[in-house]
């Protein structure tokens, strides 16, 4: 019984979480940089403190494209890359070294 609501609790943050950055995409994309750059520093430490490599990667991702490289600080890139090189995510850490050279898209 205990795994499972301590499985429950953690389902609940991965959810809250999502929300978290899909607000900070939607932000960006609205046009207020410093409102999802907040936003995706919130849920950049979630994701670290729920331990999940993919998710934080993806936000990085995510916010780089919309928002640019100052969104992300750089020792936050730089553990991003250790964990998807750690991982094999190859494909991702090749997305984030491009985005990381490049400014965001317009919106």
């Amino acid at each position: 019984r205990a795994l499972l609501l301590t499985s429950q609790r953690s389902t609940t943050r991965w959810i809250t979480n999502l929300r978290l950055t899909l607000e900070a995409c939607v932000d960006a994309i609205e046009g207020r940089p410093d409102v999802a750059s907040e936003g995706f520093r919130h849920a950049l430490e979630e994701w670290q403190q729920l331990d999940t490599p993919l998710d934080h990667a993806m936000t990085v991702i995510d916010a780089l494209i919309l928002v640019g490289p100052d969104a992300i600080e750089p020792e936050v890139v730089e553990l991003t890359r250790h964990r998807l090189a750690e991982i094999g995510a190859n494909p991702l850490l090749t997305r984030l070294e491009s985005l990381v050279a490049s400014p965001a898209i317009p919106a």
